[in-house]
C-alpha cells in the first residue's frame, strides 16, 4: 500500500535495540521497483501471486551519522552479486512467528539449494514470517563474516524459503540509489 516512512537501522543490535554498539542509521532514500508495487500480490491464503515477485527487492541510502561517517565506514559491509554462479547460499532473517520471537539473527545454509518458480532460489529452512527481506549471501567466508548479497527473501512455506536472484534491473535500481 506504500513505502515505509522514519526507517532506522540498528546494525549488531541486542536487547530489542536497546544495545546499539554500531549506532542507529535513519535511512535518507529508498529505491524499489515500480514493477513489484504494481503488480505483486497475496491471496487469501498468503501465498504469491502476480508478476511483481519477480521484481522484490530495494535499496535504502543511509544518513551519515552525527559525526559525518557513512554507515559503512563504521561497520563494513557485505559484497553484491547481479547474476553469476551461486555455488552456496547462506540465508539471514529474524524470524517472528512462533517459536521464535523476532529478536535474534538467525539463518540457514547450504549447498544443495534448488530452483523455485520463475527462477527463485529456493532453500530447505523453516524460518518464519518477519525473515521477509533478509539476505542471501554466496561464497560467504565463516572467518571474515562476508560474501556476496545475491538475492533477498521474497516467500515462504513452512520448509523452504525463496528469494528472486538480483539481476539486470536490481542493478539499474542499485546505480540509480548511488551505488557503482
Amino acid at each position: 500500500t506504500g513505502w515505509a516512512t522514519n526507517v532506522f537501522f540498528v546494525p549488531a543490535d541486542e536487547d530489542n535495540g536497546a544495545v546499539a554498539p554500531y549506532g542507529y542509521w535513519a535511512a535518507e532514500s529508498a529505491y524499489g521497483p515500480q514493477e513489484f508495487a504494481d503488480n505483486a500480490s497475496t491471496n487469501s491464503l498468503g501465498m504469491v501471486i502476480g508478476s511483481g515477485w519477480t521484481h522484490d527487492f530495494a535499496f535504502l541510502t543511509m544518513a551519515p551519522d552525527d559525526d559525518g561517517r557513512r554507515i559503512q565506514e563504521v561497520t563494513g559491509g557485505q559484497g553484491i552479486a547481479f547474476g553469476g554462479t551461486v555455488d552456496d547460499l547462506l540465508v539471514t532473517g529474524y524470524p517472528a512467528a512462533a517459536p521464535f520471537d523476532g529478536l535474534d539473527q538467525r539463518y540457514c545454509a547450504s549447498d544443495d539449494w534448488f530452483v523455485l518458480q520463475r527462477g527463485a532460489f529456493g532453500i530447505e529452512c523453516a524460518m518464519t514470517q518477519g525473515a521477509s527481506g533478509g539476505g542471501w549471501l554466496s561464497d560467504y567466508d565463516t572467518v571474515t563474516g562476508a560474501g556476496y548479497l545475491v538475492a533477498t527473501t521474497s516467500f515462504r512455506s513452512p520448509t523452504e524459503l525463496g528469494a528472486m536472484p538480483l539481476g539486470e534491473d536490481a542493478l539499474a535500481l542499485f546505480t540509480e540509489a548511488g551505488g557503482l
